[in-house]
């Protein structure tokens, strides 16, 4: 970009300006030197743009996503209420260790301090290894359930002191479940900073959410010091204000955890955008063989409902098989986040990534297996194994992608809503498995498909479908080039020894 003034003109000024403040710099005595109203304005003014540059990061709004205030707002308030029972915590655990008892010893409250600190040693590792590749999929639930057992711990913190006998085993049941929060809250967050960093200044967005949350625990603090002695002789007065606090803490996690709207599919996510995908496709009657007729006339296999504020138009030809297609615009990012659960477990059926010691132990059925996939880059079967539960196994291949591995999940997605009929899994509901294998194709128990069959139905629909399905996800916001669906990293290879 080249500017269109010369510095040899009289009038020749140079112009600055941020989000708060602009300056004008002009020539005098052949030296550029800011203008008189240029210069440092109000102490307000400078109050406002020293808040700004310590607690936002550099370039707010633009850097960080829509979701960032509002998350902040309540991320504070939590940490306020946090301090405020952290203070009465730590005030009970030292009645605990023996301060102001003159009988107490020195010795013995180191002795349980260190227990104390082992055991949280050990149990960051155990969580760690338990747990560990689950926060990056599901971290708006882990963040709220580690705020959860993070109450829980202060409240044994509390309750150690009452109960003399047991205050070390309840000491260190406390720790483990910080070593749980630490762990938990940490990986979460830095899962949310790096969703907030739109202009991958995660460094930056750490850095001031850390700034803001020490401020905010400053004050939370000089209300505790503030209430502490207050409530430190009458045991009431002080598990009312823990409650209240705690009540408080929760909520607000609630509230900021709600507001985050993640563009990147995991399972939960996944499974509400493609029944809305099925939802809309079904309204136009449209089934696996229509969908074939429809697109021997150059039309899309997913006529849609599309939303009112966005007319009908003819999606970029990106690829071939949804060339002039009216894609359906899906339920957006935004929308979802006000749809999945916080609190809610995976309860899907599929398993991504399986081992190579679940693969069908016959040759023929191992044989059929490759066969059936020989040109996708997974495998998919029922497990049927476990007699009081079945699993539907996805294998993937050597030098699958993210896209592939998003493609695998919904392939088996279908294929498990659909063997439900059969008796062997209870998962969404038939209005899925009708819509992909026919209506009423699976009411009728003299009609009911092998499982074979039914996996082979589920994958014509991928066929079909799969291109207008990746287009919608598109053109809804939703990042098709990466996902959170919780997948192992095995992959499959075959060939001679």
């Amino acid at each position: 970009m080249s500017f269109s003034v010369s510095a040899d003109d009289p009038s020749f000024c140079v112009r600055e300006a941020n989000q708060t403040v602009s300056n004008t710099l002009v020539f005098r005595d052949g030296r550029l030197e800011p203008l008189p109203s240029s210069a440092p304005r109000s102490l307000r003014d400078a109050v406002v743009l020293f808040v700004r540059s310590a607690f936002l990061p550099e370039g707010y709004p633009h850097s960080v996503s829509e979701d960032y205030l509002e998350y902040q707002v309540w991320d504070s308030l939590q940490a306020m209420c946090s301090s405020v029972t952290g203070v009465l915590s730590t005030q009970a655990l030292l009645i605990g260790f023996g301060v102001g008892n003159s009988g107490a010893s020195a010795a013995t409250a180191t002795v349980q301090w260190l227990v104390r600190d082992g055991t949280g040693m050990i149990g960051r590792i155990l969580f760690a290894y338990l747990r560990g590749t689950e926060l990056d999929c599901n971290a708006k639930r882990w963040r709220f359930v580690a705020d959860i057992l993070n109450d829980l711990a202060l409240g044994t913190d509390l309750l150690a002191p009452l109960v003399p006998g047991a205050f070390l085993p309840m000491l260190c049941v406390s720790s483990l479940l910080k070593a749980c929060v630490g762990v938990a809250g940490g990986a979460t967050r830095a899962a949310i900073t790096v969703h907030q960093a739109v202009q991958h200044n995660t460094a930056d967005v750490q850095a001031k959410d850390g700034s803001q949350e020490t401020a905010v625990g400053l004050f939370g603090l000089l209300f505790g010091l503030i209430i502490a002695p207050v409530v430190t002789e009458n045991w009431l007065s002080l598990w009312l204000c823990f409650f209240a606090a705690t009540a408080m803490h929760l909520y607000c996690n609630y509230r900021a955890v709600s507001c985050c709207v993640f563009d990147v599919l995991n399972q939960q996510r996944a499974r509400l955008v493609l029944r809305d995908f099925l939802s809309a496709s079904r309204k136009t009657s449209w089934s696996p063989n229509a969908a074939s007729s429809v697109r021997r006339r150059d039309r899309s296999p997913v006529a849609s409902r599309l939303r009112s504020r966005s007319p009908a138009k003819e999606a970029a030809p990106a690829k071939p098989e949804v060339a002039a297609a009216i894609i359906p615009e899906l339920l957006h990012p935004r929308e979802v986040a006000g749809l999945e659960g916080i609190l809610v477990e995976p309860s899907g059926i599929v398993e991504l990534g399986s081992r190579a010691a679940d693969l069908p132990s016959d040759r023929n059925g191992l044989q059929k297996l490759l066969a059936d996939f020989d040109n996708l880059p997974y495998l998919i079967q029922e497990d049927r194994r476990d007699f009081f539960k079945s699993v539907v196994r996805v294998w993937l291949k050597e030098g699958c992608t993210a896209p592939d591995v998003l493609r695998a999940f919904v392939h088996a997605e279908l294929f498990a809503s659909s063997g439900q009929a059969t008796g062997g899994f209870v998962h969404w509901g038939l209005e899925l498995s009708n819509h992909v294998l026919g209506a009423g194709a699976l009411l009728d128990a003299s009609k009911r498909d092998s499982i074979n069959d039914l996996l082979k139905k589920a994958t014509v629909w991928m066929d079909l479908n799969w291109p207008a399905l990746v287009a919608a996800l598109t053109k809804s916001g939703w990042k098709t080039d990466r996902h959170l669906l919780g997948c192992t990293e095995w992959r499959l290879s075959v060939g001679t020894y």
